[in-house]
């Protein structure tokens, strides 16, 4: 077999593994997600997280606080990121998909808006699509548009921002597997396979070695106290120029709150992690 050869049939085998349509549905999260099932009977009705957050590989950190609010009225989850270097106003509905999304970089997070070029960035699903699953995605700077996208999106389909609210969704569900999912990466407006892998460990930071920790997640993520963790790893074709991996980190009883997040690509990492955790209860 020649070098010639070799080359192509490797290539045909990588795409054979990244198309989506030639994936076992079983492997697709969409086959633990069902399409009308109201996720807001799983959650508590409010869960209110306070910690740190940290971006652009360790140089802008600082104080996050978190709300999920599981709203009774209008069957929808709303949550709210406020910190002095990101904010952020989430919405999906009942069923995990997107109504709507704003996030704005304060002032204090230059180096952020240089390394994006934007200030603020909102996506919403674009109704009138032939395809009403369909993402659209705008980015701002000082007032201005500076980029719009559509992406294609489906029941496997996931922006970054909502994996956390779909991961403790999973667990609530008692899911506790590995599968395939898209993921929307917002700082990029790309569409990207991903590999999802679970554990369910006591030693949660040893899962990635080689990553730079900020100081201070050894108190939110405690040796010797058993956590779920979901690891996040790129998949196909993309693996030729850039690997990427994240992991989110939740409480190992019920109701599996949200305690840590990291990831990246090694260029640009980020890290959320939680130091206090209140849950309010809906009244049966």
């Amino acid at each position: 077999m020649t070098r010639r050869t070799i080359i192509l049939w490797s290539i045909f085998l990588i795409f054979m593994v990244s198309n989506p349509s030639l994936l076992s549905a079983k492997d697709m999260v969409s086959e633990f997600l069902s399409t009308d099932e109201d996720c807001t009977l799983l959650f508590p009705k409010k869960i209110m997280l306070k910690g740190i957050v940290s971006m652009c590989n360790n140089e802008v950190t600082g104080p996050v606080e978190m709300v999920i609010f599981n709203n009774p009225v209008t069957k929808n989850f709303e949550i709210t990121v406020s910190s002095p270097i990101i904010s952020s106003q989430l919405f999906f509905d009942r069923f995990l998909d997107v109504i709507r999304t704003d996030t704005a970089f304060p002032s204090a997070n230059k180096l952020l808006m240089k390394k994006t070029g934007y200030d603020k960035r909102m996506y919403f699903m674009d109704k009138a699509s032939k395809n009403p699953r369909d993402i659209i995605l705008k980015y701002n700077m000082e007032g201005k548009e500076k980029k719009k996208k559509t992406i294609f999106s489906d029941r496997n389909t996931f922006p970054s921002d909502s994996v956390l609210l779909m991961y403790q969704t999973l667990l609530l569900k008692n899911i506790k597997e590995g599968f395939y999912f898209d993921i929307i990466s917002l700082d990029d407006a790309l569409k990207i396979r991903m590999t999802a892998k679970y554990f369910f460990t006591d030693d949660v930071l040893s899962l990635s070695k080689k990553f730079n920790f900020p100081k201070g997640i050894e108190k939110a993520v405690n040796p010797g106290i058993k956590y779920h963790v979901f690891e996040m790893k790129t998949y196909g074709l993309i693996d030729l120029f850039v690997q990427s991996s994240w992991y989110c980190v939740y409480k190992a009883t019920y109701p599996y709150e949200f305690v840590a997040y990291w990831g990246g690509n090694g260029i640009n990492t980020e890290t959320i992690y939680m130091m206090e955790t209140k849950t309010e209860f809906i009244e049966k």
